[in-house]
């Protein structure tokens, strides 16, 4: 009896496996043929620009809090200064689409916690710790309709995938409470 059970198992196993790994090779497959696309990181490292306190800080701005030994309320300070005002959503999709990119990518949290969604989780977001004091709805500046045309399939992406990280985060809130 605990032979079959256990080949049962086996064989619910290898199914769901086979299932996954079809569901993964066909994302695969859109990346492999999308081919080109924008990655955006965007965030409060923007503000310094890669120069802290008046010196230059080597490599890539993102990690300008970890190479230039920034204390964390420091660095915290930036948002004070963050405001992008003059972010432009239908820009950037129409300079990704004019460079025949399939897709966009924006890092809506990164590794210095700052997040550019509004949250429940945290206060260090963009709606709450910045002078723009609004969720990225900017980023719904780009064009609502449904459309085949890569701009609009990468916009719609992004609200999806910003929904669920909202989502997520607000579940995620609630669970701690």
């Amino acid at each position: 009896m605990k032979l079959v059970v256990f080949g049962l198992a086996m064989a619910v196993a290898l199914a769901q496996t086979s299932s996954e790994e079809a569901a993964r090779e066909k994302r695969l497959q859109w990346w492999r043929d999308a081919r080109f696309g924008m990655f955006i990181h965007w965030g409060l490292y923007a503000v310094p620009a890669g120069e802290w306190k008046g010196k230059q800080i080597p490599g890539i701005g993102e990690w300008i809090m970890n190479r230039a030994r920034i204390p964390v309320d420091e660095y915290e300070q930036l948002a004070t200064q963050f405001n992008p005002d003059n972010f432009n959503a239908e820009e950037w999709v129409r300079v990704a689409k004019d460079a025949g990119m399939k897709y966009i990518t924006i890092t809506a949290k990164h590794h210095d916690g700052f997040a550019m969604f509004g949250s429940k989780a945290s206060r260090y977001n963009i709606v709450d710790a910045t002078p723009f004091h609004r969720e990225q709805e900017r980023l719904r500046e780009i064009p609502q309709r449904k459309s085949h045309s890569p701009g609009a399939r990468a916009a719609d992406q992004l609200r999806s995938d910003r929904d669920d990280l909202v989502r997520h985060a607000a579940e995620d809130h609630e669970g701690a409470e």
